[in-house]
């Protein structure tokens, strides 16, 4: 009974202490919940990287959730000392032991945690990525374009859909890091001739590919949805590149702030009604976001 008193009593205490702290504020924020309502009633349109940014929250949830056991170890490895030495007299044996599991946990945790945050920086990046190109492609509204972004497809999401008298855009954003070893305007250039992307230091080929399938998948869904052929142009856009373009087909490639050539006139041009059909389509699946504050508890 006693090594059990020994074990459990630090533990007690973490938990307890965890508990009062945690649980007042949990209970703060349910009442105000019940006193107060948001005036924001009804679904909000998705802003760009909606998704990258839900990504990044969950992954700051793991995060923070790796570093509180690591820093409880001290606490629960004394836990485990106690009985160690109460049972018998500690011998350097049952130290090492014990020291190695010690190493061990820490070890395995400081790798999810790594991977983790590289997770999280790689999301980071696109949603800058998905940020700018978003704030880029908004500007087009003026040229009577719908701008929507982070739409929700089968299974993924395409970034930004463009909708205009120039035609439907799928636009996939891509960030991409820049070396520091040397500096000038070859660092900064990617060259697209069609079938592939050649970066300063490497070629990519599945962005191109992305942005395909995902156009495809529009025009599909777009023909079914409105009940007339819709064509959808892809798009794939590297916001900080210059690109050098030797072709501009099949994929349309551009900087971020050469988002204004969609704007262009392209040889066709969607009437106003044909615009809204197609625009109250996407609009419907783009406007799923329940306002975060004061959110009220789902009944049934």
């Amino acid at each position: 009974m006693q090594i059990i008193i020994s074990v459990a009593n630090p533990l007690v205490f973490y938990l307890a202490g965890f508990c009062s702290v945690v649980y007042p504020l949990v209970w703060l924020q349910k009442h105000k919940q019940k006193v107060e309502k948001s005036p924001i009633t009804g679904h909000l349109l998705r802003s760009p990287g909606a998704s990258l940014q839900s990504r990044i929250d969950d992954l700051s949830v793991d995060i923070t959730a790796y570093i509180a056991v690591v820093s409880a170890f001290p606490l629960l490895t004394y836990s485990l000392y106690l009985p160690l030495n109460h049972v018998q007299k500690t011998t350097t044996t049952s130290v090492v032991i014990l020291v190695g599991c010690v190493i061990v946990m820490l070890s395995w945790i400081g790798f999810k945690v790594y991977r983790l945050m590289t997770e999280r920086n790689n999301c980071r990046l696109g949603l800058d990525a998905e940020m700018a190109v978003g704030q880029e492609l908004n500007q087009l509204m003026v040229e009577g374009c719908r701008v929507y972004h982070d739409f929700p497809a089968e299974n993924f999401n395409i970034d930004h859909i463009v909708v205009g008298p120039m035609g439907v855009f799928a636009v996939e954003t891509k960030g991409r890091t820049k070396a520091l070893k040397r500096k000038g305007k070859v660092d900064a250039t990617v060259t697209y001739d069609g079938k592939l992307l050649q970066f300063p230091n490497s070629y990519e080929t599945e962005p191109l590919l992305q942005a395909q399938r995902q156009a495809d998948w529009l025009r599909v869904w777009l023909t079914s949805a409105v009940g007339d052929s819709v064509y959808t142009q892809p798009v794939l856009v590297l916001p900080g590149w210059y690109v050098v373009r030797k072709a501009d087909r099949p994929i349309k490639v551009i900087s971020g702030k050469e988002a204004y050539s969609l704007a262009k006139p392209s040889g066709i041009n969607l009437s106003a009604e044909m615009i809204q059909r197609i625009a109250h389509q996407v609009e419907q699946r783009c406007r799923d976001v329940e306002p975060i504050a004061y959110r009220q508890e789902k009944k049934g």
